[in-house]
């Protein structure tokens, strides 16, 4: 009896890491992030990364009913399309580098529920009047 009773418990804890580690894998598997283009993207199921810039600045809307933002962005591949973020644009978005924008295409619209920025560094040398490089921001002159 005691032979049978170590033999199910054993075979239990085979079953249940075995489940275990399948639950692990597929929810590492579906989290891991995918970066494309904005042509890629309207081909892709599920939740996208693209990179690019901000474009056509004079044409950004802000809904504050419905916190939703409206903006244009240009891909690495030069791809320009409408991105419509549902949250207010973060303040240093002006500033930003390269964009980020996490979502899906709806309709011809991709439709982006988080933003990432790449701001310029304060700690970029800069070339100062003296001949040297000073660095951006606090403590250097």
């Amino acid at each position: 009896m005691k032979k049978i009773n170590l033999t199910l418990l054993i075979a239990l804890a085979v079953v249940a890491a075995i489940a275990f580690t399948g639950l692990f894998v597929a929810d590492t598997v579906g989290g891991a992030s995918v970066y494309t283009d904005f042509a890629s993207a309207r081909t892709l199921k599920g939740k996208v990364h693209v990179i690019g810039e901000w474009t056509k600045k004079d044409q950004v809307n802000y809904n504050s009913d419905a916190d939703i933002t409206d903006f244009w962005m240009q891909d690495s591949l030069s791809n320009v399309t409408q991105v419509r973020l549902h949250d207010p644009l973060p303040p240093n978005f002006g500033d930003a580098e390269k964009v980020v924008v996490i979502g899906e295409y709806q309709n011809d619209i991709f439709e982006a529920d988080k933003i990432l920025m790449k701001c310029p560094s304060k700690y970029e040398p800069e070339i100062g009047t003296g001949g040297g490089t000073a660095m951006k921001g606090e403590g250097f002159k």
